[in-house]
């Protein structure tokens, strides 16, 4: 949604009945036809916007989170769920100005760039938490030779840099170790019900 299509329904949403009939009285002849505008504004305003989550960290690793309502009132919690002072949270002297510039966000990052700038802590850290975090891992089947029964083992990182410090270990084993990718749970089956995609599987080599 475009910044004036949003002004222009916040608007509508705000107006009272005088206003409405003030300027434009032709939109509405009957009370009933403005409540109906202004219901459908808000609808519509609530259905046009996006979850905002924003982690947030103080210097001493206590970690909150501020994020936005379906109605686009703004609120606090700890990690744990508890509700939580939003000034606090957000490390802001001036919880109103705060408040007013957020109401302007149209992104994550834009709800971000408006907590660095109100913020009184410069060492305050922020994170997008709005879209469900990258899973980093991978399943190996270990062996030159698997045998019937061995099972691929899937190894989960919480950062793309565990990932990586694991994979390094991986690639500095080949030559002494066999290792091949495989799918999640994949169990080495008996030579004679072996299909042709085990055959790939089992023969393929990750170096």
């Amino acid at each position: 949604m475009t910044d004036a299509i949003h002004n222009v329904l916040q608007r509508l949403l705000n107006a009272t009945d005088s206003d409405i009939f003030t300027d434009a009285p032709e939109c509405a002849d009957s009370l009933r036809e403005v409540f109906e505008a202004q219901a459908a504004a808000k609808a519509l305003l609530e259905s046009a916007l996006v979850p905002i989550r924003i982690k947030t960290a103080d210097v001493f690793g206590n970690v909150s989170y501020l994020y936005r309502r379906k109605d686009g009132s703004w609120t606090a919690a700890l990690a744990n769920g508890m509700g939580y002072c939003f000034h606090q949270a957000a490390h802001a002297k001036d919880e109103m100005a705060l408040r007013f510039a957020l109401e302007n966000a149209q992104s994550a990052q834009q709800a971000i760039e408006v907590l660095r700038t109100h913020s009184t802590w410069d060492k305050a850290v922020f994170e997008d938490a709005s879209s469900p975090p990258v899973e980093h891992k991978i399943t190996l089947l270990w062996a030159e030779r698997p045998d019937p029964g061995d099972e691929a083992k899937t190894y989960r990182f919480a950062t793309k840099g565990e990932y990586d410090a694991f994979m390094l270990g991986v690639f500095e084993a080949n030559g002494w170790i066999n290792v091949r990718e495989a799918p999640e749970g994949y169990v080495v089956p008996e030579p004679d019900d072996q299909t042709d995609e085990d055959e790939e599987i089992l023969s393929a080599q990750m170096f």
